[in-house]
């Protein structure tokens, strides 16, 4: 019996033939629209905004130790 590919198996004719890659694609397309939404309803635009913020914060935070271990380290 030759093998399958990784990555291509059958979900089964129960569930409309789709290979398990193309059914958690379906899923995350489903799921990513109706969690984003939820969490707009709930929190509101601005909460992106602070999120965001924050993450920026976070990241050039991240940036300067790194630079900061590489001009410790050149010495």
């Amino acid at each position: 019996m030759a093998k399958k590919p990784a990555g291509r198996k059958q979900a089964g004719s129960e569930r409309g033939g789709l290979t398990v890659a193309e059914a958690g694609h379906l899923g995350g397309l489903k799921g990513g629209k109706k969690g984003g939404n939820a969490v707009k309803a709930k929190y509101g635009e601005d909460f992106y905004r602070e999120i965001g913020q924050k993450g920026g914060a976070k990241v050039r935070a991240l940036v300067e130790a790194g630079r900061a271990a590489l001009n410790k380290g050149r010495r």
